[in-house]
């Protein structure tokens, strides 16, 4: 078996092309292949759940030195026919795997439960097969090889994915299928960064991509744009180090696994300090983003979900004056919101949203897409006004990275401060 130097991804399942289930795989997938594996993916095929076009898209695609992924199809029902369709195109049989049966069997008897008939479809392989396990879920990996072509087979659950990369570089890594040569030092670097557009990031990184010969691709989001850089692994380094120090507390990370939610997350358990949140017009997204991270209850005190202006003054301390002069999408409530429920849950850090997001609510002076942002540290309070577009998901959303970045950058600044002291 040669080492393999590429990688292709096919995703499969009826509901993906149909509309029915937006594909997160894909990013995930390509994004560990290519900083975990050193194996830059070249394409991907979204099939349906057909016995006849997965096993001929899979015969196409083998090759030496290819990695081909798969995710989709390993369940037990009718409509998973990944394991069948890549024994057919291997001209191999179906077994069952003497270790993907025990896998199975240890999901249900962890539940105490009998394992049902129909679940032991999940331990059938083609011959040959290579089972890794599924942390989260019940269906085994498959991993085999022909022609020097390596197939991985995935769950189509993105957290069952998410979990089982790790594990799938690991079997490769033992088998010698990955070189090293690959893995050292990286072609590629991210930064990872919230509150800049992406012409804005362009124009600040694009003369230290220039001057270390590095290209530079964008992957935005709502508020956020992950910024790849490619090049050979020293000029990276380089680069990725000057453009990090530019950006300063608008780049959050340079590792692919580090949310906003984690870096601010860090930062809090680093200050030993927790964090409380009153919001309005994100209604809870904020809290749930806050505590999305594994050991949130490290740092993440509580919150208030004051979307009425009587539960702003009754529970926050809001003042009346300011809620019926300035009204509630203003500095001074956003302010007080933030002080009110610090006080109340006594943690050391606080955030505060108040908006309009929308349709309705606007006006000439406040019109959708208004929010307002408070945050109060030890030492420390600071507002900002941001006028979002787009719909109320999409407002809302820019509101809880906005309101995350403002935690992170002002506790990292706090922490400088205090280092440099």
């Amino acid at each position: 078996m040669a080492t393999l130097e590429h990688a292709w991804i096919v995703l499969v399942g009826d509901e993906l092309l149909e509309g029915r289930t937006r594909d997160v795989n894909l990013s995930e997938c390509a994004r560990f292949l290519e900083s975990g594996a050193g194996l830059r993916v070249g394409g991907c095929s979204v099939l349906p759940d057909s016995l006849e076009q997965i096993s001929g898209e899979i015969s196409r695609l083998i090759r030496p030195g290819r990695l081909i992924v798969t995710t989709g199809g390993l369940g037990p029902t009718d409509d998973d026919m990944t394991s069948a369709a890549v024994a057919q195109a291997l001209g191999r049989q179906l077994e069952r795997n003497a270790d993907a049966s025990r896998m199975v069997r240890a999901r249900f008897e962890a539940r105490g439960e009998e394992v049902p008939p129909v679940a032991w479809k999940q331990a059938m392989m083609p011959v040959g097969s290579i089972a890794f396990p599924n942390g989260p879920g019940i269906a085994p990996g498959i991993l085999l090889e022909r022609d020097g072509c390596a197939i991985a087979c995935l769950p189509g659950v993105p957290s069952e994915v998410r979990s089982m990369l790790p594990g799938l570089l690991e079997v490769l890594e033992g088998r010698g299928w990955i070189s090293p040569d690959l893995r050292s030092g990286p072609r590629t670097g991210l930064l990872r960064t919230w509150g800049l557009r992406e012409v804005h990031l362009y124009e600040r990184l694009s003369p230290a991509a220039r001057r270390w010969g590095c290209d530079l691709a964008f992957l935005p989001s709502v508020q956020m744009v992950d910024v790849k850089i490619s090049g050979e692994a020293e000029a990276v380094l380089r680069a990725g180090d000057a453009m990090a120090e530019e950006l300063g507390c608008n780049c959050y990370s340079t590792e692919p696994g580090v949310t906003l939610c984690l870096a601010a997350g860090r930062q809090l358990m680093e200050s030993g300090l927790s964090v409380s949140v009153a919001e309005s017009c994100t209604a809870g997204l904020l809290g749930a983003e806050l505590t999305s991270e594994p050991g949130s209850s490290d740092w993440f005190r509580g919150g208030v979900l004051s979307y009425s202006d009587e539960v702003k003054a009754r529970v926050l301390g809001v003042s009346e004056e300011s809620l019926s002069g300035a009204g509630a999408v203003s500095r001074e409530v956003v302010e007080q919101m933030a002080s009110g429920v610090r006080r109340l849950t006594g943690s050391g850090a606080s955030v505060a949203v108040s908006g309009i997001a929308g349709p309705g609510g606007g006006s000439e002076q406040k019109p959708v897409g208004t929010v307002w942002i408070a945050l109060e540290c030890p030492g420390t309070s600071r507002a900002a006004l941001h006028r979002f577009y787009g719909d109320r998901e999409r407002v809302r959303r820019a509101a809880v990275v906005n309101a995350m970045g403002m935690l992170y950058s002002c506790l990292r600044e706090l922490r400088s401060k205090g280092a440099s002291a």
